[in-house]
């Protein structure tokens, strides 16, 4: 099953590349509000997450994120902040790669460790942008390492020029058993 989730991924990754060429360029300022749906380890929780990216030069972005969906034993809060390089592939695609600190509060007990990923971004049409990444992390829980293969795909909606609705896939089953499903809005700035 993980090499099919991987083969589909990779597949999503690559017809980014194959966009059309009636679209603008990718803009990196943006913030989204999400609900979100995850997995622990067959525990489901929900809530409310936070995106939010912000271009510092032409190829290179900050990024952050938050969320702390609640479960039937308490809930688990995670905060990353990172750096991202892009560079186009087209006037309509970026490849990109990042890293990033990350931070969870799991019932009282705290989980830390560091993300890389790469993948691509795009345009599929002037309203419809999909982006889809794999990598690796490394985390420490109370002394033991969770390290694994992570990966993800979103997809943004674009209502308007500064609105969208955005919904996305994401999982580190390999190291932490964690998959998530997200639905939100997009505001462009």
């Amino acid at each position: 099953m993980k090499f099919v989730k991987k083969t589909m991924l990779a597949i999503a990754i690559s017809s980014v590349f194959a966009v059309s060429a009636n679209a603008g360029n990718l803009n990196y300022n943006y913030a989204n509000l999400n609900y979100v749906s995850n997995d622990v380890t067959g525990t489901s929780g929900s809530g409310l997450g936070l995106e939010a990216s912000f271009g510092v030069s032409d190829s290179m972005n900050v990024f952050l994120g938050y969320q702390a969906p609640s479960y039937t034993g308490g809930s688990i809060t995670e905060t990353k902040v990172g750096l991202g390089y892009h560079q186009p592939t087209s006037n309509t695609s970026d490849w990109y790669a990042k890293g990033d600190f990350r931070s969870y509060d799991i019932g009282g007990a705290s989980a830390s460790g560091f993300a890389f990923s790469g993948g691509a971004r795009g345009n599929l049409s002037d309203k419809f942008e999909l982006d889809g990444y794999i990598g690796y992390t490394m985390l420490d829980f109370v002394g033991v390492n969770f390290n694994g293969v992570i990966f993800g795909i979103d997809g943004t909606y674009k209502i308007t020029e500064k609105f969208g609705i955005t919904a996305g896939y994401m999982s580190d089953n390999d190291a932490f058993g964690w998959t998530g499903f997200k639905i939100g809005a997009r505001m462009y700035f």
